[in-house]
């Protein structure tokens, strides 16, 4: 079964490919939020952990424990 392509994953994948600083999770969602408030924090890390998964995005490891991210387009 081909997995759906919903317009939040598109507006988080859009969102992380305009941050082009390696952003965070919650960077990303801090910008998605300012223009989609509705959007929870828990579907942003659910869409990010999935397209990591799924190679569309790379999940770059740091020391602190945290990771940072990246868009493959750029």
């Amino acid at each position: 079964m081909a997995e759906r392509q919903t317009m939040q994953k598109t507006i988080i994948y859009e969102a992380l490919c305009e941050l082009k600083n390696h952003p965070t999770v919650d960077m990303v969602y801090e910008r998605v939020q300012r223009d989609f408030p509705t959007i929870s924090k828990a579907t942003v890390y659910r869409v990010l952990r999935q397209m990591a998964e799924q190679g569309k995005i790379l999940r770059i490891p740091v020391p602190e424990g945290a990771f940072y991210l990246r868009c493959t387009a750029n």
